[in-house]
């Protein structure tokens, strides 16, 4: 349903060929890394970040990989500094759904 409203709202501000880009960009490496090489990351991640393509454009989505990315990075920093707890696995999804929200106020207000 968001990849739906995703590629209506590209279709309305950007193009249709951007939140087709969108989608098919993030997902292909990331399917292909996580079947062929077993990295730890969940399909229902992929499908998020395709939706999050498809409403964003391709371009933005690739920052909103790398901000959820430091995100996540500085929430396991301070996991361990301040509970001194070993985080062995984080759910991404929250942290892509941060960033997106970034990147999407920040592209807006900049235009």
């Amino acid at each position: 349903m968001i990849l739906v409203f995703g590629i209506f709202y590209s279709f309305l501000h950007h193009s249709l060929y951007n939140a087709l880009l969108g989608v098919i960009i993030p997902s292909i490496p990331l399917l292909v890394a996580k079947y062929k090489f077993n990295f730890f990351i969940g399909a229902g991640d992929i499908k998020l970040l395709s939706a999050i393509g498809a409403w964003l454009s391709w371009f933005l989505n690739l920052y909103v990989l790398l901000l959820s990315c430091v995100i996540v990075l500085i929430f396991v920093l301070i996991m361990r500094l301040l509970f001194r707890t070993r985080v062995l696995s984080v759910p991404f999804a929250p942290f892509l759904s941060i960033a997106s929200l970034i990147i999407y106020i920040v592209s807006v207000n900049s235009i």
